[in-house]
């Protein structure tokens, strides 16, 4: 449905996020072809329909592109969700000269998209393509990147490389039992 919706409203529907549900409220998340500018939808029916949330993703800034995909998910409470943002963004502070920086961040919403937080302290890594959270502890994420395995041991805000540094593309978690 929200396919489209997006149609419907005459939108490019390049970069697509997966859509990922926090309580009732289905979201999706992106990129308008023929603006640059990151979209959320989000649907409170199981996605018979779908309204669009104006946000400033927690930027001043207008974001302009992406080098890489941005990902969504929940946050590790499940009560949230997380967006990382990669690419530049424009500084619409100055009408006069026009300048971009490259942003690589993770962001929080706990409203259904509606405000975004920065989470992270400027250690997040770039080239990520995947947040999983531990299932046993809130406080422990991992970041699955083409450089390896990134964990967090505080809910996101710091980022340390672990000594796996070739590209990981899955991450599971498999429950032992006694003795092993």
């Amino acid at each position: 449905y929200v396919y489209r919706y997006i149609e419907d409203a005459g939108y490019g529907s390049s970069f697509l996020t997966a859509p990922v549900r926090v309580g009732n409220v289905l979201l999706y998340i992106w990129l308008r072809e023929f603006q640059g500018k990151i979209m959320a939808v989000r649907s409170i029916d199981d996605g018979y329909n779908w309204e669009e949330i104006e946000t400033d993703f927690g930027l001043s800034s207008k974001l302009r592109s992406f080098r890489r995909g941005k990902i969504l998910s929940t946050n590790p409470q499940e009560n949230g969700f997380w967006l990382i943002q990669v690419g530049k963004i424009e500084d619409v502070s100055s009408a006069a000269q026009k300048t971009y920086s490259e942003v690589v961040r993770l962001v929080e919403s706990k409203d259904g998209g509606e405000s975004w937080q920065r989470v992270d302290d400027g250690s997040f890594p770039d080239n990520a393509f995947r947040i999983v959270h531990d299932p046993k502890d809130a406080q422990i994420s991992y970041v699955l990147t083409d450089q390896g395995l990134y964990v967090s041991l505080n809910e996101g805000v710091s980022w340390s490389a672990t000594s796996l540094k070739e590209k990981i593309s899955t991450l599971v978690f498999v429950p032992r039992n006694p003795p092993l």
